[in-house]
């Protein structure tokens, strides 16, 4: 089964990834670094002092100012681009299931046709290894059809596992629905933040009657019926509403880009409507 449609690639041909910030990395690429030295890029002058590399002298610049002034580059070195996706069954059973694949695969395409490696974690089934090349979009797409989701999503397990997998600083995109305490998020978005990693958290919201209607057991795939009520419906409505917006004050706190995505989101207005005109996209 092909997860994203012809006219839905077509869309995703037009993307490419923005970094809003200056990562370090290690190896040369395409994304510009705080690290100066002879690169590619000019960055900015500087009076010239001993010591300075002669061959740096802007001489154009000594002959018009009677100083010297020396040139700073800026490299551009190559980041990676993980995209994390809660893989338990809560969200990938549910309504959203088939619209977070799409996101995940979307995303990893992108980033790979944006220069960047890109590596996708599905926490407790598999951390692929890090890719620029076109080719392993098919194994990715392949996997999130394949893969059968697991029990429970821990954020803090799987952000340290991705430190663990990436070494250099990375853009980060999390894809869940976020229903645990927000004092988890609060701790690891800290963590990307002192490790400066761009991070962008994408919550997957459904809406409270589909949360309260038949439950399904994922274990003997029995269908439990309960009566749902309209003020039980509203009172969750208002817990979620909270909750969310809890996590969306960490967010701006740590400087993280934050999203939510509610049921029946296409695909390409999602990225459009939100990635792009937030600038996470261009």
């Amino acid at each position: 089964m092909n997860l994203l449609s012809l006219s839905e690639i077509k869309v995703i041909d037009k993307l490419y990834l923005r970094s809003k910030k200056d990562l370090l990395g290690y190896r040369q690429g395409q994304h510009k670094s705080k690290r100066r030295g002879q690169g590619l890029e000019f960055s900015e002058y500087k009076e010239y002092a001993p010591g300075d590399d002669f061959r740096s002298i802007d001489w154009n610049s000594a002959a018009r100012t009677e100083k010297l002034y020396s040139r700073i580059y800026r490299e551009e070195q190559e980041i990676t681009s993980i995209i994390l996706l809660d893989f338990s069954k809560s969200l990938i059973l549910s309504s959203q299931g088939n619209f977070v694949k799409k996101l995940a695969l979307a995303l990893y395409y992108i980033a790979v046709r944006s220069g960047t490696r890109a590596v996708l974690v599905l926490p407790e089934v598999c951390v692929t290894q890090a890719s620029s090349s076109p080719r392993s979009v098919n194994i990715i797409e392949s996997l999130l059809n394949k893969s059968l989701p697991t029990g429970t999503f821990n954020l803090t397990t799987s952000i340290k596992l991705c430190m663990a997998r990436v070494k250099l600083p990375a853009k980060v995109f999390i894809i869940s629905d976020f229903m645990f305490e927000t004092n988890e998020a609060h701790d690891c978005l800290s963590l990307l933040k002192v490790k400066n990693y761009d991070s962008t958290v994408i919550s997957i919201r459904s809406k409270p009657e589909s949360m309260l209607g038949p439950i399904q057991d994922h274990e003997t795939e029995e269908i439990i019926e309960s009566e749902v009520r309209q003020e039980d419906i509203k009172a969750l409505e208002k817990l979620t509403n909270l909750h969310y917006l809890e996590l969306e004050n960490i967010c701006s706190k740590f400087q993280t880009s934050y999203f939510e995505v509610e049921e029946h989101t296409k695909i390409e207005d999602f990225l459009f409507e939100k990635l792009v005109k937030s600038r996470v996209l261009y």
